[in-house]
């Protein structure tokens, strides 16, 4: 991570010796690593198709955190970096590192930022450095919330503060019966990563896993969400990221063209209406518990 200050770097390195790790972290989960390699290998896709539309609900986030007075501030899961240079015009005073497990990510983040490959279950500093720890729409990633969530309160400074988003309920969203419909009739096979999502989909539950991580619950509250697709914009996405991409992907090209062209064929049959997905956005900031 070049760039960084003295303490930190210095941090980093002992932490990382004391640990076995080397610096291009990637942790020891293969679920996590195959997910990590999706999103390596979509990034471009990810960085014009997805990132815009979550960026909105992540400005609001940053909004309400104390970035202005921090020194250091953590983006975990940065991605492909959309939050960092605006992390670094609120908090003009901080050190700014964003990390993500995805090397072709966190690749396309800006450069004149700090960066690197890090997994949130083993993050390669020692405690209490950060100010502030920011995790946008990432947690839901993760195979274990509640040990990230600790290991992210480790890292920041007594009373230090997170702020995350992520998505509530799932809603009913015709398309996506449509997608599973056709991959399961083209003999797509099931998607193997699993979802965190149902652990933090209310208020209630991100709650409970904070206050079990040792974090003090601040604000929480939920937002929704709209986004309506044209079949062409909801085509690319949904063949770009996500389950129904990496169910594509297992078929050959043949049977990939058959499944995207009755794709279309139904999709351009529905309404506005019926192509706009509706969800609902849990924002929460907390502050880390004295011991």
């Amino acid at each position: 991570m070049p760039g960084l200050d003295r303490r930190v770097l210095w941090a980093i390195r002992e932490n990382m010796l004391q640990r076995g790790q080397n610096l291009d972290i990637r942790g020891c989960d293969q679920t996590a690593g195959r997910l990590a390699g999706h999103y390596s290998a979509t990034a471009p896709q990810y960085e014009h198709l997805w990132a815009p539309v979550l960026e909105p609900f992540n400005l609001r986030l940053l909004a309400q955190l104390p970035l202005r007075g921090a020194r250091r501030v953590l983006d975990v899961g940065a991605g492909v970096g959309t939050l960092l240079p605006h992390i670094r015009a609120r908090a003009s005073k901080a050190q700014v590192v964003g990390i993500d497990r995805s090397m072709g990510m966190i690749a396309l983040a800006p450069r004149d930022l700090q960066r690197a490959v890090a997994d949130v279950s083993q993050l390669p500093t020692a405690a209490e450095l950060f100010d502030v720890a920011i995790l946008a729409f990432m947690l839901f990633h993760v195979p274990d919330p509640l040990g990230a969530l600790v290991e992210v309160r480790r890292v920041l400074v007594p009373r230090g503060c997170i702020g995350i988003t992520t998505w509530g309920r799932a809603q009913a969203f015709l398309p996506d019966d449509m997608w599973t419909d056709e991959l399961d009739s083209h003999g797509a096979p099931p998607d193997a990563t699993p979802s965190s999502r149902g652990m933090m989909d209310s208020p209630e539950k991100l709650a409970d896993l904070l206050n079990g991580a040792g974090f003090r619950v601040e604000s929480i509250q939920r937002e929704p969400f709209e986004q309506t697709h044209s079949v062409d914009e909801l085509v690319a996405l949904k063949s770009s990221l996500g389950p129904t991409a990496r169910r594509l992907a297992r078929l050959d090209e043949q049977t990939r063209g058959d499944c995207l062209a009755r794709m279309r064929q139904r999709l351009v049959a529905l309404s506005r209406d019926a192509l706009t997905d509706r969800d609902e956005v849990i924002f929460a900031i907390a502050a880390k518990k004295q011991a």
